[in-house]
């Protein structure tokens, strides 16, 4: 690829992420965890994100945030598609305002024919998106991005 169509092309993800994260937020204000509360939505990861070579997959899952920050993201049965399975996974959690932090102690809940290393262990930032809150984590790769419904 060239250096200027690479240039391009990062120019115009750029202009297209800054405008869905700058997606209205209907002034419902900012987003709250008050545990224990079970949220469904989508995790979508994408390896090598904005190159050639890049794999992505996604699944639905219900997300459990409960006390004394413990986190579980359980894949739903055939909620996986893409080019690898992720796996249901248990960790920790913490939300300070504007980010929410997952660390992940156990990769592969369920022992599942699944892809450990797509575990949804990051530093995200959220926006809302009407009654969807959507969390990013960008850098470093790969790119992840969790999508719950519910504020």
């Amino acid at each position: 690829m060239s250096l200027k169509r690479t240039i391009g092309l990062f120019f115009l993800v750029s202009i297209l992420l800054g405008a869905i994260t700058c997606s209205e937020d209907n002034g419902l204000g900012p987003v709250s965890f008050d545990p224990p509360v079970k949220l469904t939505g989508t995790y979508l990861l994408t390896f090598d994100w904005l190159t050639d070579d890049s794999l992505s997959a996604s699944c639905t899952a219900e997300f459990e945030f409960k006390s004394q920050g413990v986190f579980f993201m359980r894949v739903e049965d055939d909620g996986n598609t893409g080019s690898f399975d992720i796996c249901s996974v248990e960790g920790t959690w913490s939300f300070d305002g504007d980010s929410l932090y997952i660390t992940v102690t156990n990769e592969n809940l369920y022992q599942d024919l699944c892809r450990p290393d797509a575990k949804p262990q990051a530093r995200y930032r959220y926006t809302t998106d009407g009654d969807y809150i959507v969390f990013e984590s960008r850098t470093p790769d790969p790119y992840r991005r969790i999508e719950i419904y519910g504020r």
